[in-house]
């Protein structure tokens, strides 16, 4: 996906978790922009542990 494309998904994945009070929490084995897309909407890519601590420690409901 090129930068400008990047930018338009981000800011609809953005708006879609806002909306539904929700954050991104991806593994490590997941396709490299979706873990770009999860960092840069403050979400974790982790190890399942790590990801379990991170969903617990979150104030979204989903």
């Amino acid at each position: 996906m090129n930068e400008s494309n990047y930018k338009r998904r981000l800011e609809e994945v953005k708006k879609f978790l806002d909306v539904n009070d929700a954050k991104l929490i991806s593994h490590y084995y997941v396709d490299s922009e979706i873990q770009r897309l999860t960092e840069d909407t403050g979400g974790c890519v982790a190890d399942s542990l790590q990801m379990a601590k991170f969903g617990t420690e979150q104030t979204e409901k989903i």
